[in-house]
């Protein structure tokens, strides 16, 4: 992380907690450079990344302050109407658009993939020569609906050291996250129930949520993460079934929830019965601070669902997750997985477990955990030199993506065909919300991308950008490289 980016975050911090409230006169960039011990330009920097934040403003002649909210300020998606119509899968609607901008040279900032790290796989292969070789044809027979205890131990142990007292003889495990979050919502909502769903937020749980023909109410998303007053005004309001969030690096701004609403969170759940399917998928991908505990370990009386898929922390290929439910849905949601496919390849939940058990399989997390956060610092290196004061963005706090918001005059459509005649894929930010709700924004993975790559990918972006707003001229920001 840059010098600028450094102080820029501590001020940050002290700004979205309050510490420097709104309207806060900030000190001139020299008494802070000094006060900072840093060089007048990186404290000009700082304060020029706050301002492209929206968090300080600048008058002239007059100073810099911590800028002032109006009301509905500090949501990351407007809440607009959007009369698109609806696509009958927002993933399948966007691996058909993503496969057709595709063309030789292109660089992908939309993917979203995890990385595929290669001793990981040697790893787990071998896990998986070893149990074969063990136990042989017995191996390929029909598996327990629950799948291997081992992993469920393991998986319980992980969540016991974050502080949720979890137990594994509840625990199911899935062909996938998605799965999990599947079956929790085949297994209690019905046509017609009011669900609350985090918006922007994972584009597989909004799939979910519209294939069971319920009412989605969004609750927004700030830098905090889920507005938990917003769920307490649903609840008041709505009388909902259940809630969707992804808590702990938020799939598509990277945002993780503060301990004070986890707190909040729960107490509400516990107090309206309000039913949280909780993914935690991820959770181990903080980039700034510790892994928080999950919701369900704030309050025991709270119905929380717990999912997690291993796909970004082992191999996207397992296609393996868990399901915790409280006891009084654990019939409902093994019933729904014995619906579904009846239980989960015994071989690859058998090769997990003896991965997740090797003194190796920390280090590896800990290995790649250290690329993405280092890859984010890059990102939004290149994201300030190629699209500052055009843009706006969210640095996300876990995770692999970020994101942007669009310039008022530009719409995801235009800027999504644009990029691509400039050679990079983006992803529009109506996948990540409920249908109906309108976005300006851009969804941008940094994953799979090197930084050289990434910059070069921005670099286009940028310029499909100026295309976009009818610039012209020769700004240095603007080049390709």
């Amino acid at each position: 992380m840059s010098l600028a980016a450094d102080l820029a975050a501590r001020l940050r911090d002290r700004i979205d907690a309050g510490d420097l409230a709104q309207g806060t006169r900030l000190p001139p960039v020299r008494e802070l450079a000094a006060t900072e011990h840093v060089s007048s330009a990186v404290a000009g920097e700082a304060y020029g990344m706050l301002a492209r934040e929206g968090r300080v403003v600048s008058r002239v002649g007059r100073g810099t302050y911590v800028a002032r909210s109006r009301e509905g300020d500090g949501l990351l998606v407007d809440f607009g109407t959007n009369r698109r119509p609806p696509a009958p899968s927002a993933i399948l609607d966007l691996q058909e658009r993503l496969a057709g901008a595709q063309r030789s040279g292109t660089i992908n900032l939309a993917a979203g993939l995890p990385i595929v790290d290669e001793r990981v796989a040697a790893a787990v292969s071998a896990e998986l020569e070893a149990v074969v070789r063990e136990e042989g044809a017995a191996l390929f027979g029909y598996g327990p609906p629950r799948g291997d205890p081992g992993l469920r131990e393991l998986v319980a142990e992980s969540w016991r050291a974050r502080g949720h007292v979890a137990d594994p003889e509840a625990i199911l495990v899935t062909t996938s996250g998605q799965q999990a979050i599947d079956l929790a919502v085949r297994a209690l909502v019905e046509p017609g129930d009011v669900v609350l769903c985090e918006t922007p937020t994972y584009a597989g749980a909004v799939d979910a949520l519209v294939a069971s023909r319920a009412r989605i109410v969004p609750i927004g998303v700030d830098a905090h993460g889920l507005r938990v007053e917003a769920v307490a005004e649903a609840i008041r309001l709505e009388r909902p079934r259940l809630l969707f969030a992804n808590p702990t690096g938020n799939n598509a701004t990277g945002t993780v929830l503060t301990d004070e609403r986890r707190a909040r969170l729960a107490a509400l759940s516990a107090e309206h019965g309000l039913v949280i399917i909780e993914d935690d998928t991820g959770a181990e991908l903080v980039h700034d601070g510790p892994v928080p505990p999950p919701i369900a370990a704030y309050d025991p009386e709270a119905p929380v669902i717990l999912v997690k898929s291993y796909a970004k922390t082992v191999l996207p290929g397992l296609r393996l997750g868990v399901i915790l439910p409280p006891p009084a849905f654990d019939r409902r949601i093994l019933a729904a997985k014995l619906v579904a496919d009846r239980y989960t390849s015994p071989p690859l939940v058998r090769a997990l477990a003896g991965y997740l058990a090797r003194p190796e399989a920390a280090v590896h997390l800990e290995r790649t955990r250290l690329v993405y956060r280092d890859r984010r610092d890059a990102f939004v290196r290149s994201l300030e030199r190629r699209l500052g004061g055009r843009a706006t963005w969210l640095v996300p706090r876990a995770g692999f993506n970020l994101w942007l918001r669009l310039p008022d005059r530009v719409s995801e459509e235009e800027i999504f065909a644009r990029a691509a005649e400039r050679g990079v894929i983006v992803s529009p930010g109506h996948t990540y919300v409920p249908p109906g709700v309108a976005t300006a924004h851009l969804r941008l993975s940094f994953s799979t991308t090197t930084p050289q790559e990434a910059d070069r990918g921005l670099a286009r972006l940028a310029l499909a950008l100026r295309d976009a707003l009818g610039g012209g001229g020769r700004d240095r920001s603007f080049e390709s490289v």
